[in-house]
């Protein structure tokens, strides 16, 4: 890693930047920049395979995947279940920010309790993580 003038840091690409991130995979540091133009070029490579995306081999593992999970937990799967129902029907509202960040985002549907199917907590996606890790996030 070569030395800049400014902060002392330099990334492996020679670009300059005030935030810096460390590449956990490489152990190389990478200014903002390089990190976007790296996963830019990776999904412009990657992500629209369809051919790999739509075998009927892999078509088949996600269904049995998602029907393991199913049978694991039932009482997710009806929670879940209901919740789309009632929220095709309009007996239940999407909010348009999570309830506990307050971002503006389509949050999604989290349940404290699976038996009560449709008392949910409309969470952003990071804030659903979080908590069903046991973490908490503060309200702002």
């Amino acid at each position: 890693m070569s030395k800049d003038h400014a902060n002392g840091l330099m990334c492996r690409n020679g670009l300059h930047d005030w935030e810096y991130h460390k590449v956990w995979r490489s152990g190389q540091w990478r200014c903002l920049a390089c990190i976007r133009a790296t996963n830019l070029r990776y999904y412009r490579e990657h992500a629209f395979d369809t051919e790999r995306v739509v075998t009927p081999e892999r078509r088949k593992a996600a269904n049995l995947a998602a029907n393991e999970s199913g049978r694991r937990y039932p009482d997710h799967r009806r929670a879940r279940q209901a919740v789309k129902r009632a929220l095709q029907k309009g007996t239940l509202h999407r909010p348009d920010e999570c309830a506990s960040c307050h971002t503006a985002c389509t949050p999604e549907a989290s349940h404290d309790d699976y038996a009560r199917q449709l008392d949910v907590e409309w969470l952003c996606r990071r804030c659903h993580a979080i908590k069903d890790r046991g973490l908490h996030v503060k309200a702002i």
